[in-house]
């Protein structure tokens, strides 16, 4: 279950179904920044609570975006051992997603809370070390990295098959930028809570401490996370790229869930892109050249007629 709350809440405001206006702009405009973290975490559930020697979840905190058919970006929020229940504000990485030019109009985000058992103490060790690092935020390209004392294919193996595992809170909503639909949520800057469960049965707020409370000003009992959805750019260039880099691999790896010709197109336009710029590069060099070889005029005819190619020249 979803619910949200406009940005700036005082608590006045009780959370509402997204599918209405939750804020004074509806949408998310075109070449707009776009920008969503976690900011809150509750977990009331414990697993495990017969065996011994246990006094708490070993928590993994995992999300996924997707805009349109593109391929999934997971990323990789929080991993610990025995954290006992209760909220949670602070994270490995809190960003889900953040990018600087807006250009679509649907976005589905996926929240994944479990409780995984056998997780070796080595691999949480060395991810709350190297958190900072694009291939830990982003699991797709740790098999990738030289990533000391740890195997990179062992955490994406635990993100991928993080469902065989415990589930605290395991969502997904679509968000949509068309107004005229009210059916379906939309994509505006607001705060979305999404519950582990069917949501709480009374009316509730989110306070100015990111936390639901009921009517009466109690804390909600129950599995919830508090995402942002705001305008701003919070990554870096690298991270940006990071991200496109861990949407090719998701594809070439086969587990971008896209259909056959959305993951064809993508994989086209990328090499196309690629292949623009380093014959742009290349035509930069032999037009800077005074003295060119016949074959390097010839080569350079050939690159400008292309027409955006000549254009960017």
């Amino acid at each position: 279950m979803w619910l949200g709350t406009p940005l700036g809440t005082d608590g006045d405001i009780s959370l509402r179904d997204p599918t209405r206006d939750l804020s004074e702009s509806v949408e998310f405009e075109p070449a707009a920044p776009l920008s969503i973290r976690l900011r809150g975490l509750n977990v009331t559930t414990r697993h495990d609570v017969d065996l011994p020697y246990v006094d708490g979840n070993d928590l993994i905190v995992v999300t996924k975006t997707r805009f349109g058919s593109e391929p999934p970006v997971r990323r990789l929020h929080d991993l610990r051992r025995e954290v006992e229940p209760g909220w949670k504000s602070d994270f490995l990485y809190d960003v889900l997603l953040s990018i600087r030019d807006f250009s679509d109009k649907r976005l589905t985000v996926e929240v994944q809370v479990y409780d995984v058992d056998g997780v070796p103490q080595w691999l949480v060790d060395r991810v709350g070390e190297l958190a900072p690092l694009t291939e830990i935020v982003l699991p797709a390209l740790a098999p990738a990295a030289e990533l000391p004392n740890m195997s990179g294919e062992k955490l994406l193996q635990l993100v991928d098959n993080v469902d065989d595992h415990d589930p605290i809170i395991d969502q997904q909503i679509t968000l949509e930028t068309d107004a005229r639909d009210d059916r379906q949520p939309q994509l505006q800057p607001c705060y979305l809570v999404c519950f582990g469960d069917s949501g709480p049965d009374e009316e509730c707020r989110l306070e100015e401490d990111r936390r639901v409370y009921t009517a009466d000003g109690t804390p909600y009992d129950g599995n919830y996370a508090v995402l942002e959805l705001e305008r701003e750019q919070y990554e870096t260039r690298e991270r940006e790229l990071g991200q496109k880099a861990a949407k090719l691999m998701t594809e070439l790896n086969g587990k971008g869930q896209s259909d056959e010709k959305a993951a064809v197109d993508f994989l086209m336009e990328t090499m196309a892109s690629y292949e623009n710029y380093s014959k742009l590069q290349r035509a930069k060099e032999l037009q800077a050249k005074d003295d060119r070889t016949q074959a390097e005029q010839n080569l350079l005819e050939d690159l400008r007629s292309n027409d955006e190619i000549d254009r960017l020249l």
